[in-house]
Formats: C-alpha cells, structure tokens, sequence
C-alpha cells in the first residue's frame, strides 16, 4: 500500500515539474527578448553619436532608460531561474555598465 502511494506521490510530482517547465522558458525569453529591447536603443544612440546627432542619439537613450527600467520593474525583484543565479554585485555592475557605458 505505501508503494503505491510513493508511486502516485512520484507521478503527480513528475507531471508538476513537467507543467511548469515551460513557464520558466517563457519567463527567459520574455526576460531576454526586454533585455534586447534596451539594448538596440542603446546600439540606436551609439549609432546616432558617432553621427553627431545629439538630438536623435538622445531621444534613443531616454527609450532606452524607459526599456530598462521595464526590465527592472518585471524582472527586478524575480528574475528567471537562469538568471537570479548570478549574485546580487555582478547583477548590479552589469545593469550600471550598461546605463553608464
């Protein structure tokens, strides 16, 4: 009998896992498809200051601003399971570098 209810325990426990996999892969990629999203404004700014066009190049970093923080504010306090392993200084010395080159 407790065999039994080892195995249903097993089973049911092997379908959860399996149901919320994909969910994770979707939180990596919405994270990773926002992560892009700031960084082509950012590509876009370079782009327009290297033109000498201060005026576009700063329309692109204040997009770029409001798509970071999109990401801070989705992402901020849980990340993707992929990602909340990096620790807390790494995280931070990336996100500033990317802001402040």
């Amino acid at each position: 009998m407790a065999s039994w209810l080892i195995c249903r325990f097993a089973a049911a426990l092997l379908g959860f896992v399996l149901a919320i996999a994909p969910v994770a892969a979707d939180d990596l990629a919405d994270f990773n498809a926002a992560v892009e999203k700031a960084a082509n404004h950012n590509r876009v700014a370079l782009g327009y200051l290297r033109t000498d066009s201060v005026d576009l190049a700063t329309l692109a970093l204040e997009r770029m601003s409001d798509a970071w923080g999109d990401v801070v504010s989705r992402f901020g306090k849980t990340p993707p399971r992929k990602v909340s392993g990096t620790d807390r200084a790494t995280g931070e010395r990336v996100s500033s570098s990317f802001l402040f080159g």
